[in-house]
């Protein structure tokens, strides 16, 4: 079950196991649990052990006799505790006998294993996928929303749905019942660097020196440095050269550079240069990088001048 789907039809159950890696989804699950205690009880029947001394601890708390019969919340979240081979143990035995009225919940603890996970309704709590974020995204936006809109918001935040729910938010407030456009979203939502450095160079590519300088100012009021600037565009020449050159899968290459498959499949739509020119383009570049780092010119002249030799400019 993924984290977006919880609620009180979809969800049975005592003992839950939350994994992934998305604070916005595991924040989701967290609140989904502790929202099951009335809010005036949660100070008393929701604790949360980020860290704990003993398993053991936990275990004598859900065997024990409680004061009352109104559900519990305990949420283990700490992932460097070592539990030994005795509280498991005790734990799968405590888990098949029910602990009701208590609801145990674990958040990406390192010391189950699959014997007792097995006992446990796990939640996937990872990034969703384009498909799935989506109809998420449509949903935020009662005015409506381009597809390409969606799109950039998507590519943009790498799929982070906590940065995802910020930038519906700023879109929404630009918007003031407008439909969300493309354009708005992309002068709006904050993209990484590495992507902003993608669209800089596709602008270049294509010709569009317009979009290229609009993708240049937002890099500059990130306050990047012009040096780390220019290494950016160096690794993204050189990924696209080589995705161009090489015959193998997208995957394999996005492992050799150490990036994620997402940035090889994006040098490879970039496909308007020869590989000649890309090779010319990254022998500029990397000629600005060694004057620079030789002295000739200091960090400043040398991005300018890399760019305005990219923009073709005098």
């Amino acid at each position: 079950m993924y984290s977006k789907d919880i609620s009180k039809e979809t969800l049975n159950g005592e003992v839950f196991y939350l994994f992934g890696n998305d604070h916005y989804w595991l924040k989701h699950a967290e609140d989904f649990f502790i929202s099951q205690v009335e809010q005036g009880l949660r100070d008393v029947n929701v604790k949360i052990y980020a860290e704990i001394d003993s398993l053991a601890e936990i275990i004598f708390t859900l065997s024990s006799f409680g004061f009352n019969e109104e559900k519990q919340i305990i949420i283990v979240k700490d992932p460097a505790y070592k539990a030994s081979s005795e509280e498991l143990k005790l734990l799968k035995q405590l888990i098949e006998g029910g602990i009701s009225p208590y609801v145990l919940v674990f958040e990406n603890v390192a010391f189950l294993t699959s014997n007792e996970k097995k006992l446990m309704t796990q939640i996937d709590c990872n990034k969703l996928n384009r498909a799935q974020l989506a109809p998420i995204i449509k949903e935020r936006f009662a005015y409506g929303i381009d597809m390409e809109a969606i799109n950039l918001i998507i590519d943009y935040t790498d799929c982070d749905m906590a940065k995802i729910h910020l930038e519906c938010q700023k879109l929404n407030d630009y918007a003031q019942g407008q439909k969300i456009t493309a354009d708005m979203a992309e002068m709006l939502v904050s993209e990484e660097s590495e992507i902003q450095v993608y669209n800089f160079v596709n602008s270049v590519v294509e010709g569009n020196k317009d979009r290229a300088v609009r993708f240049l100012q937002k890099l500059l009021k990130k306050g990047e440095s012009k040096s780390f600037m220019l290494q950016m565009l160096i690794n993204q020449y050189r990924r696209i050269l080589h995705s161009a050159l090489s015959p193998k899968s997208d995957g394999e290459i996005a492992a050799i550079f150490n990036v994620k498959e997402y940035a090889i499949k994006k040098a490879r739509q970039i496909n308007h240069m020869s590989k000649m020119s890309l090779k010319k383009t990254l022998d500029m570049l990397v000629g600005y990088e060694y004057k620079f780092k030789s002295g000739i010119m200091n960090e400043a002249m040398a991005f300018d001048a890399a760019v305005s030799a990219l923009l073709g400019v005098n």
